[in-house]
């Protein structure tokens, strides 16, 4: 197979909904499998949640499940601008057919998806139905929040983080195969892979300056003659890109460089149990942080300051408690907060 420059230069990278070439999370995907399966003994619709940081992978698998799932698995999407008219929506479904719902960003959904999802859990829609939701990491919390929904069972909840370096490698090989890549593909895919981290938003990036270099003229799909530098270089500028992004709004964004010295100090110290443990935290830390120029914040500002970063997902709650989402996020703040 012949490099094809064509097919290279009209790969898109750019939707954050859909991984060019998806590979691995098999337990998400088992999970939800698992869910369909259950729906069919139920009268009321049975529940997923996967929920995780920005950038990993959440509404991607959503996107993918629809492509493995049985040809009479029907999904549809609500966003906060849908009536929720479920007769409407499901009222030509086929007798033997499985309904998906599924809402995206479920941890901000309005107080109208409330009754909503509790007629979903208490009636369902009369067809076996899966009701799938992704967010950040307190979509659980807002979900058990609504008034008869608190009893949903802990298996419900998948929490995603990093993809397994094989995974990663595997989906960069995929790539390397569908536009005829001459070389070691192997090597390259696990080259490109490291500069991921695990983290599907960065292997993106990782793949996308990978074609780019492998489209110029004077390499034409030759692994061997790629400049591994360039790629690494043009990877490293699109996460710093990404993680300046995640800060540029709210409360983080008033004191840059404030928050990239909280961030470095979350990462030297990365866990905080609770979430007035965080407050504190970042009370510390303004408090002891130089402050000129006219937007100023103030230590008694620190809990505040400690849910800005868990609803821009910066910061995330796990099992063992908070911390940064993405831990290369940490090393970059620390990279530029030393630097300053």
């Amino acid at each position: 197979m012949r490099f094809n420059t064509e097919l290279a230069r009209k790969l898109k990278f750019d939707d954050r909904d859909v991984a060019p070439f998806f590979a691995g999370r098999q337990a998400e995907i088992k999970s939800f499998e698992n869910a369909l399966e259950s729906a069919e003994e139920k009268s009321q619709a049975v529940f997923r949640i996967y929920q995780g940081a920005p950038g990993c992978g959440k509404t991607s698998l959503a996107f993918h499940l629809p492509k493995i799932t049985a040809e009479t698995t029907i999904f549809t999407r609500f966003s906060e601008t849908d009536n929720f008219d479920k007769a409407g929506r499901v009222k030509h479904v086929p007798k033997n057919a499985k309904v998906v719902i599924h809402i995206d960003e479920a941890h901000s959904m309005g107080e109208k998806f409330d009754g909503f999802l509790k007629a979903l859990h208490v009636k369902g829609v009369g067809w076996p139905c899966v009701v799938l939701l992704t967010g950040l990491n307190q979509t659980r919390s807002r979900v058990v929040g609504i008034k008869g929904l608190s009893r949903l069972a802990k298996d419900v909840t998948i929490n995603m983080g990093a993809m397994a370096h094989e995974e990663c490698v595997a989906s960069t090989i995929d790539m390397l195969g569908a536009i005829g890549a001459i070389g070691d593909r192997e090597d390259a895919a696990r080259r490109t892979a490291s500069l991921s981290f695990g983290w599907p938003q960065h292997l993106t990036t990782a793949q996308e300056a990978l074609r780019d270099e492998l489209i110029r003229e004077e390499i034409a799909g030759d692994l061997s003659k790629a400049d591994f530098a360039r790629i690494k270089r043009q990877s490293g500028e699109s996460r710093a890109s990404y993680y300046k992004s995640r800060i540029e709004h709210g409360l983080p964004s008033r004191n840059k460089a404030l928050t990239l010295r909280m961030l470095d100090a979350l990462r030297t110290r990365p866990i905080c149990m609770d979430i007035q443990e965080l407050g504190e935290r970042c009370a510390q830390i303004i408090e002891s942080h130089p402050q000129t120029g006219r937007f100023q914040i103030l230590p008694d500002q620190g809990l505040d300051y400690a849910e800005a970063l868990i609803q821009k997902g910066v910061v995330v709650e796990t099992d063992k408690g908070f911390e940064i989402a993405i831990p290369s996020m940490g090393d970059w703040a620390a990279n530029l907060s030393n630097a300053a």
